[in-house]
């Protein structure tokens, strides 16, 4: 009744006697699931001292793969396995952690899989334990957080448009479905709640697909939608036509844009690992989007990690899908998120440009940029700081969260003018893409950063691929009201030398140069990525394993700096050629 039905699973069995793909997916679940023997059942325990969420995620992972392996096998041992992690979460733990509303939520999901995917396998006994683990611990405390605000898990409703509106109502979705015969009146309420819960946040992928809160947690929204919408189809029959909301035919684009096999552009928080999930399959299924399928698969080889991945691959890979030549488009703009990237071409070390304006979010990264050349992330974005660091969601304009080093702009590939303990860009504000050109050889975007920066009548930044898509250049133009200090950062993992028109990165045997000119004899220098001597410290905070280059000017009135980037081996242009207005470069 979860994500599947008794035909899914027989097509799953046949189609894995013949399909490499299939074939390989399901002899790692059955692996996977034997090695769980040797393996204790789940413990209630906050790792972090703040979360349950590890284990919910380890009974996640459990329960999609001895269930798959159960489908695969008809062997009741898995189903005996599955029992000792629900006996325990359902009948042991005093509860699912409701405080941290998406550790209960992503347990429901969990136990609702287990539940389901192995039933005709436990006994009437160990059913009536689950149901009521699910019930007393899940689907009532889901119950409350749709009623009062003072429930621990009112953030069902309240979180809004952003990843854990879809993961809560995901996981309560899910195991309502999966006992709604047992518990009815109580199912429907939640599922229906759950329904008008959710749109609020899936209309964030109108009009074009990209998501405000950025790739990474595009992939745990993405993940718990598929979830949801999968459930109502093979439970009800229907999914309310959520499927129709516009964009989502498309957000697989925005998905395989934003990344390299480098990892993902992580704008906004989250991580940067790649993102090449089974979401990713579901979405080419129900879109017909079988160019985005092959990409996918080209990308991966085949590759998931993970019980619950395989899994979802089995349910979900179309064995037609042919892997043919990435015919997508070298280039994209998100103007709703005034995001734009393009690359030189899809090959793995093609030169690849991400640009990041529009508002500031989760982080202050406002006009910000990553960089690739030669299969090297030269120009990183550090990601998420320590989500358990004191005030960390604290994100008022004068909020603690400021004041955190992962969440400054001084963190960022981006440019601040007078640094202080205050928030190094301003709050709110707003970077706006005003102009963007894509051509064959380059791209040219401006983007106006006099809202995010201090002490400026009018600020710009110029971003251009040029050099046939392989060379970078950055030029910053500030008119300061006062006498002022301009920093421009950028981040790397790579080893850097200095000197006076510059700095020479190397990485794994490549090298980059880095040139600038300056309006007002800028100094360069280079050290770890951690605070100005200008910045707030606070206690226990993070600061990078990776490098920062500072370039400083100092200054009043209009200054400009302008920064090259060109990967070592190839035809380049001089930085003269740029060392001029924004308004005056042209591109073929």
């Amino acid at each position: 009744r979860i994500q599947a039905t008794a035909s899914d699973f027989a097509r799953i069995r046949q189609l894995a006697e013949t399909d490499t793909y299939m074939k390989k997916w399901s002899g790692q679940i059955i692996a996977a699931a034997d090695a769980l023997f040797a393996v204790d059942p789940v413990i209630y325990e906050l790792r972090d001292g703040v979360r349950l969420l590890y284990v919910s995620r380890d009974v996640m992972n459990n329960m999609y793969t001895l269930g798959m392996a159960y489908q695969l096998t008809g062997d009741k041992k898995y189903a005996e396995r599955a029992w000792l992690d629900l006996e325990a979460v359902c009948v042991r733990f005093v509860d699912w952690h409701p405080g941290h509303d998406i550790d209960c939520a992503e347990m429901c999901a969990a136990v609702a899989i287990g539940y389901d995917w192995m039933y005709d396998a436990f006994s009437a006994e160990q059913r009536a334990a689950i149901e009521d683990g699910l019930y007393q611990k899940g689907l009532y405390e889901v119950a409350l957080g749709f009623q009062t605000s003072s429930s621990a898990m009112s953030g069902i409703v309240t979180w809004g448009a952003q990843n854990r509106c879809l993961v809560n109502n995901g996981g309560a979705t899910m195991a309502a479905l999966a006992v709604m015969d047992v518990y009815p009146e109580e199912s429907a309420f939640i599922v229906s709640c759950a329904a008008r819960a959710i749109e609020s946040v899936v209309k964030c992928f109108a009009p074009d697909g990209a998501y405000w809160e950025g790739p990474s947690y595009w992939e745990y929204t993405m993940q718990y939608f598929a979830k949801l919408v999968s459930s109502l189809d093979s439970a009800l029959g229907t999914n309310f036509g959520f499927e129709y909301v516009q964009g989502l035919s498309v957000t697989t684009d925005y998905e395989l844009h934003m990344q390299t096999s480098n990892g993902t552009y992580v704008y906004g928080d989250g991580s940067s690992a790649r993102v090449y999930v089974p979401e990713m399959l579901w979405l080419t299924e129900k879109y017909n989007r079988k160019d985005n399928a092959s990409v996918v698969m080209k990308k991966t080889n085949g590759n998931f990690s993970g019980g619950e991945d395989r899994a979802l691959a089995l349910l979900w890979y179309d064995i037609n899908t042919e892997l043919s030549d990435i015919k997508m488009d070298t280039y994209a703009f998100f103007e709703k998120e005034d995001t734009m990237v393009i690359r030189e071409n899809w090959e793995d070390d093609a030169a690849y440009v991400g640009i990041h304006a529009g508002e500031s979010q989760g982080q202050l990264d406002g006009a910000s940029f990553i960089y690739e050349a030669d299969g090297i992330r030269w120009a990183i974005d550090p990601g998420s700081g320590n989500y358990n660091q004191t005030g960390y969601f604290d994100s008022a304009p004068d909020g603690q969260k400021w004041r955190i080093y992962y969440c400054r702009a001084e963190s960022h590939n981006t440019v601040v003018v007078n640094p202080s303990l205050l928030p190094d860009h301003r709050l709110p504000s707003y970077s706006k893409l005003e102009l963007v050109q894509l051509k064959d050889k380059g791209a040219i975007a401006v983007a106006d950063t006099t809202q995010l920066l201090y002490d400026v009548s009018s600020a710009r930044r110029g971003f251009m691929f040029t050099d046939n898509r392989q060379s970078f250049v950055v030029r910053d133009e500030v008119n300061v009201t006062k006498e002022s200090d301009v920093y421009w950062f950028m981040q790397t993992r790579a080893d850097v030398e200095v000197d006076e028109t510059g700095a020479t990165l190397t990485c794994d045997g490549k090298e980059l140069r880095l040139d600038f000119i300056s309006s007002h004899g800028a100094t360069i220098e280079v050290g770890q990525s951690k605070p100005l001597p200008t910045s707030p410290i606070e206690e226990n905070d993070r600061y990078g394993d990776f490098n920062r280059i500072v370039i400083k000017m100092h200054g009043s009135g209009a200054m400009n700096l302008t920064v090259k980037l060109t990967p070592g081996g190839i035809d380049a242009t001089s930085i003269s050629d740029y060392d001029k207005s924004i308004d005056l470069w042209t591109i073929d």
